[in-house]
């Protein structure tokens, strides 16, 4: 039998948020871990941002290697700040003890591109391959001049004449 690979929708989104409680979890049948964290993602005017809340379970070596890294930083409650990539989101609702209905975002933790603690930068994600060269692209296409287009002629709809 043929080895068949199946195609995903994937949804993911960007941003930068404020790392919190992170925590070793079990599986439901006991026999393995996964790593969760929340985060409070920044949103809106940066001089009075607003949070959006995601809990995460932390995809990828590297992804955990880094967020293990930050565990005391959390627990001593310094602000541990991400640029985060986010996948699979989900929305649930509940309802608060004061009556209010809140939003509960689920996520996965899919990349993290940069963490700082306190403001001193701790980890920058190296550019992948692919990236690395579309920036290069991207800076030598800022330096070549740009040529005009030649202006393109007006064209009489009524002289045109469909095939069929």
């Amino acid at each position: 039998m043929a080895n068949q690979s199946k195609n995903y929708f994937n949804l993911v989104t960007t941003g930068i948020g404020y790392l919190n409680e992170i925590k070793l979890v079990n599986n439901k049948d006991n026999a393995s871990q996964f790593l969760t964290v929340k985060i409070a993602a920044l949103v809106g005017d940066s001089e009075k941002p607003e949070y959006r809340y995601f809990n995460c379970i932390v995809a990828g070596e590297n992804n955990i290697k880094q967020i293990q890294r930050c565990t005391q930083a959390v627990e001593a409650e310094k602000k541990v700040l991400l640029s985060f990539v986010l996948s699979d989101i989900e929305a649930s609702f509940f309802v608060g003890k004061d009556g209010k209905t809140f939003t509960n975002f689920r996520s996965r933790l899919i990349g993290i591109k940069s963490i700082k603690v306190d403001g001193v930068l701790k980890y920058k994600s190296e550019p992948k391959k692919a990236e690395a060269q579309e920036q290069t692209l991207d800076r030598t296409a800022d330096k070549a001049e740009i040529q005009e287009e030649p202006a393109l002629e007006p064209v009489d709809y009524n002289e045109i004449t469909m095939p069929f």
